[in-house]
């Protein structure tokens, strides 16, 4: 089985394509945030992937609308460095963006020059994706939410019910 990353409602696609799969998060922001959209995670067999990539773009538009679907096995960050953050109040392993600047400085008043070490704290999950990243499309924030699920031993829906605070609502449809 793998997670895939999906567009509220596609239970409608897991039905028409009679692929067997539970869903097991829910993502549905309640207050303004970086991610405005909601999304699901389903657990699905991995051959169901080549079912759900047949329809070309075209077909799967007339067919589906707007609804879409990630897959992601991993980043391609893995092997880059890593500390130790504080996601929603949890601690998490995580990639550190070599790109941004482990110490500030600023001036007091008086003309002292202090540092201040970059705080490696987000609200969640998916601020940590947009501001240590820049990650906001659906494939990007999968890739490394899938990664990060994989270096922590969990998976992507127990990742987003402990990071992102929001409670976990599973479905299961068999066929």
């Amino acid at each position: 089985m793998i997670e895939i990353l999906t567009s509220p409602g596609f239970k409608t696609v897991i039905e028409a394509f009679k692929v067997d799969g539970a869903r097991t998060y829910v993502y549905q922001p309640t207050d303004p945030t970086v991610w405005a959209d909601g999304f699901e995670v389903w657990r699905i067999p991995e051959q169901a992937l080549a079912i759900l990539s047949e329809p070309p773009e075209d077909e799967w538009l007339d067919r589906f609308g707007d609804l879409w679907w990630r897959y992601c096995s991993g980043t391609n960050l893995e092997g880059g460095p890593t500390h130790r953050f504080k996601i929603n109040g949890h601690g998490l392993i995580c990639w550190n963006n070599p790109d941004l600047p482990d110490y500030y400085t600023d001036e007091e008043s008086g003309g002292q020059l202090v540092f201040f070490a970059r705080d490696l704290t987000y609200n969640n999950i998916l601020m940590y994706c947009v501001e240590e990243w820049g990650a906001s499309t659906p494939k990007n924030v999968c890739a490394i939410c899938a990664g990060l699920a994989k270096l922590n031993g969990m998976s992507m829906s127990e990742l987003f019910a402990k990071y992102l605070q929001e409670d976990a609502d599973e479905e299961k449809i068999s066929r």
